[in-house]
């Protein structure tokens, strides 16, 4: 019930706002009677759109270490973590997300 509220009141709010700057639909799509949708209210919508996420990534081979992606924004970026229970370490700062990592996998010598 509340999302149905929630896009109602967007609905309605851009249609009573004065479209100066509106989002600009793409050519490849046809619209009827959808009002213009003004550029302040997409800025407004983003700050519930994005939000913060943390998901594992690798282990490390030896230690207790380990490499979480955490999404700031619209973009995810890779951390370490050095100790159970301690602070992220931000290691890329990319402004497209970080697909994937991994730690350099051990190298097994034999004599």
């Amino acid at each position: 019930m509340k999302l149905n509220l929630t896009f109602l009141l967007i609905f309605v709010m851009a249609q009573t706002l004065n479209a100066q700057s509106a989002l600009e639909v793409p050519e490849n799509l046809i619209t009827e009677n959808i009002p213009p949708i003004p550029s302040s209210l997409v800025e407004e919508v983003k700050n519930f759109t994005e939000a913060r996420s943390a998901s594992f990534v690798d282990w490390h081979p030896l230690k207790k270490e380990m490499l979480i992606s955490t999404r700031f924004g619209n973009s995810s970026q890779l951390h370490y973590v050095k100790f159970p229970g301690g602070d992220r370490k931000q290691i890329s700062f990319f402004e497209d997300a970080v697909g994937g990592a991994s730690f350099e996998p051990l190298k097994i010598v034999s004599f």
